[in-house]
């Protein structure tokens, strides 16, 4: 494909969901250069409150400077289409980096320090009063020199597009805390996915497996996941006596948020009022 969309030159399209489609794109200035131009659906905004509050938050978004997070190069609505544009990577997302690893395990330094360098960035949002709201390995890209860097905030708060979005990745409600099924989340719902997924980097596995949006929404409300040294997913010998102890604690105190649960929060996703 190749058409114009405002200061753009449209190429390829590389994902359609149910709210947005993502396309390869570059400044029609500058062609050598290329970006990810993110396309959202018109009539989910319609409703001039709902499209302020998606202007709102992508603009703060683009006003953070941190060292993990992909920043927006530029934002508007054109002809009534409201759209985002980020810098290209092409060296992937975690995920693809987690597919060519079997069984799915990184190892425990690398592990620990994307878990890190994606708490660093999401403390920072969270004290500029914005939650992602969409923390899974999809979201997370390796820059130049193997940077990390997380991306693609949730900017539409409507519940159905947030679900419709979901249904078209594989795992994607593996990492959703129970309150944002209901369209509702705050800081701590960042924490309970960023918890999943890294219980996922370190065990090889998520922390559940359902085969419904209904029992996995029951599963996330009301079960803890299974200890990480049980079964074949994890042994504790492979790490040595002082990693596996440093690890067992780390998930000791994500089995303790997850028994603590969450039963109240915002509107997802939220931005500066």
């Amino acid at each position: 494909m190749q058409r114009q969309f405002h200061q753009y030159n449209l190429h390829a399209t590389l994902a359609k969901k149910y709210s947005h489609t993502t396309y390869l794109a570059s400044p029609i200035n500058a062609p050598e250069r290329q970006v990810i131009l993110t396309m959202f659906v018109s009539s989910l905004l319609r409703n001039p409150h709902e499209q302020k509050s998606f202007l709102r938050k992508a603009r703060h978004i683009k006003e953070l400077q941190h060292p993990h997070l992909m920043p927006i190069l530029d934002i508007g609505v054109e002809e009534e289409q409201p759209f985002i544009v980020r810098e290209y990577l092409p060296n992937g997302s975690l995920r693809g980096h987690m597919k060519q690893i079997p069984p799915g395990r990184l190892e425990l330094k690398e592990a620990l320090t994307i878990v890190s360098q994606v708490g660093e960035a999401l403390a920072y949002a969270h004290e500029h009063d914005i939650i992602h709201g969409n923390i899974k390995p999809e979201n997370i890209l390796f820059g130049a020199n193997e940077k990390i860097l997380l991306t693609d905030f949730h900017l539409i708060a409507r519940a159905d597009a947030i679900l419709r979005d979901q249904t078209s990745d594989e795992y994607a409600f593996c990492y959703m805390p129970p309150e944002q099924f209901t369209g509702m989340c705050d800081a701590r719902s960042d924490q309970y996915a960023l918890g999943c997924m890294a219980y996922e980097l370190i065990t090889g596995r998520v922390p559940f497996v359902a085969q419904s949006l209904a029992s996995m929404m029951s599963q996330s409300g009301n079960t803890l996941p299974p200890p990480p040294f049980m079964g074949r997913y994890f042994h504790a010998a492979s790490w040595g006596a002082k990693g596996a102890t440093g690890v067992e604690s780390c998930f000791g105190f994500l089995r303790a948020g997850m028994r603590r649960g969450k039963g109240s929060g915002t509107n997802c996703p939220r931005g500066k009022a």
